[in-house]
């Protein structure tokens, strides 16, 4: 609680923008408000308008969240979080980027989205990011550059991220949800259903307010952008695509939120599924595995069949899962996608 009150008051405080007043006045969409007015007050204060925007920002969307860019390094670190340790990054990743949607530049707003432990805020922005790093410029100068190409779609971006990472601990109500991040650790694009863009999600009980939805090099909608690979000055770089949703319980609800999702290639012939759960009784939870049996058919499938067996933390190589907490009403969820396939339930 602590934590989203300091948040809050440096928001109200630096942009003028009382997060906890919307949550607490607004009943229709205060989440569409809250992230509105945050993005525009950031904006302004680099001294953005409208004019300023580039052809390529498309902000998308509400309900859709796009990719974040971070380094291979930070990938495999994130896979090996568990419990506290990821409540602890999520806080701080919450913390860095408000101070970069406060930042007066962009040149202090990339510093922030660094230390965030991010490089760029969408495929766009990505690809902007690795030409400049391809040109030798710094590590900072490419990623303010990525900034600047699509400043309104990576400003809502990251205004949808922390009002989702402290909404749990400002709203007085048990509002049981999981706000999940998915790391793709692998050469591959991954879609969340199928080409036809049926999206493969079952939510057993709540709803899926928010999911990570972009675009790839070709401009075709994926979930989560494969690896990007590139060289700088002769020497190799690699940076991996990680994905957010949230899950909640309805309005008046009388229990938390559960379901599971089903990643996949484009031709379908690698299918992972992953299951959470936050429920008022019982132990939250996940699970992850590959969706090669007739019972991992479908995301309800697996919902059926992984619910029963899920746990804390997991690790299946090349795939992992972990939350932040057995028995909070408010949970975090890491998964990580490896590239080789032996992993069995």
């Amino acid at each position: 609680m602590e934590f989203a009150q300091q948040l809050n008051n440096s928001i109200k405080e630096n942009l003028d923008v009382d997060i906890a007043g919307i949550f607490a006045s607004e009943t229709d969409s205060a989440q569409e408000k809250a992230v509105t007015r945050l993005r525009d007050a950031a904006l302004k204060r680099k001294n953005l308008t409208d004019a300023n925007f580039y052809k390529a920002d498309i902000p998308g969307d509400f309900t859709h969240v796009s990719n974040f860019l971070m380094t291979q390094q930070n990938a495999d670190d994130y896979a090996t979080l568990r419990g506290h340790e990821i409540k602890r990054q999520m806080q701080y990743v919450g913390s860095c980027l408000t101070k970069m949607l406060e930042a007066q530049s962009f040149d202090e707003a990339s510093y922030y989205l660094y230390a965030s432990g991010f490089l760029a805020i969408g495929n766009t922005s990505a690809l902007v990011y690795i030409t400049e790093r391809q040109s030798s410029k710094s590590q900072f100068a490419a990623i303010s550059s990525g900034l600047r190409w699509a400043p309104k779609s990576a400003f809502t971006t990251a205004a949808k991220v922390i009002i989702y990472i402290i909404r749990g601990y400002l709203t007085l109500i048990n509002d049981a949800s999981m706000f999940g991040m998915v790391l793709n650790n692998t050469d591959n694009d991954l879609l969340a259903g199928k080409n036809d863009q049926k999206l493969d999600i079952f939510v057993n009980t709540g709803k899926m307010t928010l999911f990570m939805f972009d675009q790839n090099d070709a401009g075709n909608p994926v979930a989560i952008n494969g690896r990007k690979i590139w060289t700088t000055e002769n020497k190799k770089e690699s940076a991996v695509f990680a994905g957010f949703y949230l899950s909640e319980k309805r309005e008046g609800g009388l229990y938390g939120t559960d379901g599971a999702m089903i990643f996949s290639n484009h031709n379908q012939t690698r299918r992972i599924a992953v299951e959470y759960a936050v429920p008022y009784s019982g132990k939250n939870g996940c699970y992850i595995a590959a969706a090669t049996d007739k019972n991992l058919a479908t995301a309800k499938l697996a919902f059926e069949t992984l619910r029963p067996q899920q746990v804390g933390s997991m690790t299946n190589p090349p795939l992992s899962c972990a939350i932040s907490t057995p028995d909070t009403e408010y949970a975090f969820l890491i998964a990580s996608i490896g590239e080789t396939d032996n992993s069995k339930i």
